[in-house]
């Protein structure tokens, strides 16, 4: 019991402290500057790691770093004490895992099929001379 009203407090700081904002703000910035200059095969790779850091912060201690950087909370709550997983989260993280890789799978093969500058979205509405 008590591990679940400290993920309640750590969500109540999070939106407190601005983070929710912070991390919208980070996840738009680099959405559209990979969209605009990277393409849409960068577009798709960069969105299913950021997804994944977003989806596997609160399980896995590498991502659960990276998302206290970009939300900025306190050093304090920096402490990685993972939540208690019951068997149907199980499913759904391996859902959310298969929707990550297959965001990361469509990515590549856009790359390796179409190239860097065949999927570019500023070299398409470039006009060709």
């Amino acid at each position: 019991m008590e591990e679940k009203n400290e993920w309640q407090e750590r969500t109540r700081n999070l939106v407190a402290s601005g983070g929710m904002l912070r991390l919208m703000g980070w996840h738009g910035l680099i959405s559209i500057t990979t969209l605009l200059f990277g393409g849409f095969a960068i577009y798709f790779i960069v969105c299913a790691f950021m997804s994944g850091i977003i989806r596997f912060a609160p399980y896995w201690k590498p991502a659960y770093i990276v998302f206290n950087k970009m939300t900025g909370l306190p050093e304090n709550s920096a402490e990685f004490i993972p939540p208690p997983v019951r068997w149907w989260f199980i499913l759904t993280l391996g859902l959310l895992f298969g929707i990550t890789l297959t965001y990361l799978g469509a990515g590549v093969w856009m790359l390796l099929k179409f190239g860097f500058l065949g999927q570019n979205l500023i070299y398409m509405l470039w006009p060709n001379k």
